[in-house]
């Protein structure tokens, strides 16, 4: 809401500001996702894999009867790589398709959320299930089906390259010599 208000008032086109801050936005979910590991919650399941985690004793996080020293998955980490790598791909893909009206946000949907998806299914935090799949896992997939929405509404209505990210009668005039 923020940000179509925000648009609204500088008279920018709000798929032209999503477009700009999809990157930065995959860097702020990063970021943010160290949080997870300071609180020491939203970890996966066990593994003795290298990088694993010890969480500290007692944890409401670890479900009863689990044992204390075990290791888990660090799901915060896996999710942080991703993004990072999310905003290197969504710039290089930007900057050789030239994704506008909406399709770097929809690039966005959809990278985060097929991320999201893999991560969703490592992690043992109790969550609703709706056939098979966490609550998580179904946003997840409802934001790929937005992104794809996205696109295929953009390239119908929009074919071309964007001239502007000014809404109509908003372009500011050009500087008089």
């Amino acid at each position: 809401m923020g940000a179509y208000l925000g648009a609204r008032q500088a008279g920018l086109k709000l798929l032209s500001v999503a477009d700009a801050l999809a990157p930065a936005v995959l860097l702020a979910q990063a970021i943010g996702r160290w949080g997870n590991y300071f609180n020491q919650e939203l970890f996966g399941k066990p593994t003795d894999l290298p990088w694993a985690i010890q969480i500290d004793s007692p944890n409401p996080a670890i479900p009863s009867g689990w044992l204390t020293e075990q290791t888990f998955h660090p799901t915060f980490f896996y999710e942080f790589l991703w993004s990072v790598a999310g905003v290197v791909i969504l710039v290089l893909l930007e900057r050789r398709l030239n994704l506008r009206w909406g399709r770097m946000f929809a690039a966005y949907l959809i990278y985060y959320s097929v991320g999201r998806f893999w991560i969703e299914d490592l992690r043992i935090d109790p969550s609703e299930v709706l056939l098979g799949l966490r609550t998580n896992q179904w946003s997840a997939v409802f934001g790929v089906m937005i992104g794809i929405g996205i696109i295929i509404w953009s390239r119908k209505r929009h074919p071309g390259v964007e001239e502007s990210v000014y809404t109509a009668k908003r372009e500011p005039e050009a500087e008089k010599a």
